[in-house]
């Protein structure tokens, strides 16, 4: 054998044995990448790097659910239980909602986004809307109450689920409270992206389930691709395969969060310029429909403002620049809200304007939006007091 030709197959040899160390490293990595994400990854987590495959995987176990436009969720699927959480057989925060409903209970039902479902909160008895229940029910009144939210879910997503779900629960009462996600929704740009049913050309916020490359297919891989490139999250591709849509409202939050506020795009585009493009009018139009399917059932509507929590008002110029603005922005809708209820005659809640004034000596809040347990129980306070001096002569005592 020629010194030439044992040199050519230890060569072979060795390029064989890397090969065979790297893909069993590989896949060892890939097999613990997944038992992680399966059983113990959170869901951020999971959403940024689980692959088609395992997604699926836990969405049949009931484990997440996926929602147009939304991407997935694990407050969303019916049956869920971790820890202090449980969602009944019909998706909803909290216990079985019994049908027929008994006799002599007044039945209300709570709309709104996570403001209403309480990401804040861990306890589902804590959820603002359980509270309440406790609340009514401790002052001596016969009443059950329904949590409906859902986090992400704008005006026209309550506007579904109470036409398709809630108004045949055999509902007397239902209280609409949304308007950071509708906010959010306006934050679409370029405007040409907005829909007025609050479509976008991709899942918004939900790139990372689209599988681009064969790379999309392994857990490793896309953990590789982020270290080396960053996350892609937040934008998603135009159908005309021009400039991808972007949702700059969570852009601000998230750059402020990371103290580069304002950077990249919005450094040349102003978010108040944003919300200015995109018409309220959708926003408008989901509420005024939900008064008029209530009040086509026979349910009584309320209409409520959702408040931005001046305890995290920023201290330096760039965070209170942007607070200004989401509280304009959110003012805004809120107004709207009024104006919905003005126009159609029904009961009207200004919760922002009473939350300024009961919540500005405590810490109730866990962000700009959400509430810990301490503002659940006093929205729910708040809401009762409203509730029973509107209502108080037609609810059944216990």
């Amino acid at each position: 054998m020629s010194p030439s030709f044992a040199r050519i197959k230890r060569c072979t040899y060795l390029a064989f044995v890397f090969i065979l160390t790297v893909e069993a490293i590989f896949l060892v990595c890939e097999a613990g990448a997944r038992i992680y994400l399966m059983h113990y990854g959170d869901l951020d987590f999971v959403q940024a790097f689980g692959t088609p495959d395992l997604l699926a995987r836990k969405e049949i176990r009931k484990e997440i659910a996926v929602i147009p436009g939304m991407g997935y969720h694990e407050d969303l699927c019916p049956g869920y239980q971790r820890g202090l959480n449980r969602h009944n057989s019909l998706g909803f925060r909290g216990e079985e909602i019994v049908m027929p409903k008994p006799r002599g209970e007044f039945r209300i039902a709570c709309l709104g986004g996570s403001t209403t479902y309480e990401t804040g909160v861990k306890d589902w008895q804590k959820a603002y809307p359980a509270v309440l229940e406790s609340v009514l029910r401790h002052r001596g009144y016969r009443v059950t109450v329904i949590n409906a939210g859902g986090p992400g879910f704008t005006s026209r997503d309550c506007l579904v689920k109470f036409e398709t779900l809630v108004a045949h629960l055999d509902v007397d009462m239902v209280v609409q409270c949304t308007a950071g996600n509708d906010l959010a929704f306006r934050s679409i740009w370029p405007p040409r992206h907005f829909r007025p049913d609050y479509a976008m050309p991709a899942d918004i916020g939900t790139t990372y389930f689209h599988c681009y490359s064969i790379a999309d297919y392994s857990v490793s891989l896309r953990l590789l691709r982020n270290l080396l490139y960053g996350d892609r999250d937040l934008d998603c591709r135009g159908q005309d395969g021009n400039e991808p849509a972007r949702m700059l409202f969570f852009h601000a939050v998230k750059q402020y969060s990371e103290g580069i506020y304002p950077d990249g795009i919005l450094k040349t585009v102003s978010l108040r310029d944003v919300f200015a493009a995109n018409s309220t009018a959708p926003f408008h139009m989901n509420v005024r429909n939900i008064v008029s399917v209530a009040t086509t059932a026979n349910i009584t509507p309320m209409l409520m403002t959702e408040p931005v929590f001046t305890e995290w008002l920023p201290k330096d110029a760039a965070g209170r620049d942007l607070y200004g603005v989401l509280k304009d922005g959110m003012d805004e809708i809120n107004g709207v809200t009024r104006r919905v209820a003005e126009e159609s005659g029904v009961l009207f809640y200004d919760l922002a304007q009473s939350w300024q004034a009961e919540a500005r000596y405590g810490k109730y809040s866990v962000d700009f939006f959400h509430n810990n347990e301490y503002g659940a129980k006093l929205k729910a306070e708040l809401v009762a007091d409203f509730i029973i001096s509107k209502m108080g002569d037609k609810l059944p005592r216990l």
